[in-house]
């Protein structure tokens, strides 16, 4: 399962919504920073563990053969080990070189798709959470987008970001269809910080919510530096989280496949 998160404008706090999904997922996962204004995670809960795993090397991987399961588990950090369910793929370090990854997203969607992660002598498949930055990047990785089993707009509960979200739904709903087939599901990620009910945000996008997530300042800046204080995990943001994961699993779980997967998806080991 993939599933993509973009945001209309300004900071509605679509990379703080991955990785909070990320960390709530019921099952193996993976965090893949496909923004290409860079990825926030080096300077958090990545410091310390060197700059040289990242998108950019897929680039290049890709460039000279076929990318495969085993390029992308070269660029991946495990986030729990040694349980190594949750891992994460770093995003550019250089925003100024996202032009070079035009020719990797359509190959990474699908290989992202259909990813599975080698357990016990089995082919276990690992979902991936795809944060992807903002819709207005000229360099905004459509063709992965449009691979996606689900696609979520982040937007807060204030009238500045509705307002800016709400024009951009159709247009999103269209490119997704663009490509030909059934398109990804398109939803709203919503993070509860204004006076609106998500009820009037889902009348205001014209889509469901599919998330939605409190505004709790003390448990994003614990989540984003990497501290586990002992609250965390029972704070009413990662209850949330969680429950909001395990509702995106199990209805995408019902959703047929739209989208078949290109040769060279398979494990990652």
């Amino acid at each position: 399962m993939l599933t993509c998160l973009v945001t209309a404008k300004g900071a509605p706090g679509a990379s703080v919504t991955a990785l909070a999904l990320t960390s709530a997922w019921p099952s193996p996962v993976m965090l893949a920073e496909c923004d290409p204004a860079g990825g926030d995670l080096r300077a958090g809960l990545l410091a310390g563990l060197g700059q040289n795993r990242n998108l950019v090397n897929l680039a290049t991987a890709h460039r000279n053969a076929t990318l495969t399961p085993q390029d992308l588990a070269q660029q991946l950090y495990s986030l729990d080990a040694p349980a190594h369910s949750r891992f994460v793929l770093p995003g550019l370090v250089d925003p100024m070189s996202a032009s070079a990854l035009d020719g990797l997203w359509e190959p990474l969607g699908f290989l992202l798709r259909d990813v599975r992660l080698p357990e016990a002598g089995k082919n276990q498949p690992l979902d991936v959470v795809a944060d992807c930055g903002r819709l207005e990047h000229r360099h905004l990785p459509w063709p992965l987008l449009q691979t996606a089993d689900l696609v979520l707009i982040t937007v807060r509960s204030t009238m500045p970001s509705v307002m800016a979200a709400a024009p951009r739904v159709e247009h999103l709903r269209q490119a997704l269809a663009s490509r030909g087939g059934p398109a990804p599901a398109l939803s709203a990620a919503l993070i509860d910080e204004g006076p609106y009910s998500a009820k009037d945000v889902a009348t205001a996008l014209g889509t469901d919510i599919a998330v939605r997530l409190p505004h709790d300042p003390a448990s994003v800046e614990d989540l984003v530096s990497g501290r586990r204080p002992r609250r965390f995990s029972r704070s009413s943001y990662m209850r949330a989280a969680r429950a909001c994961a395990a509702n995106l699993t199990r209805s995408m779980a019902v959703r047929p496949r739209t989208l078949g997967a290109r040769e060279g998806a398979g494990d990652v080991g």
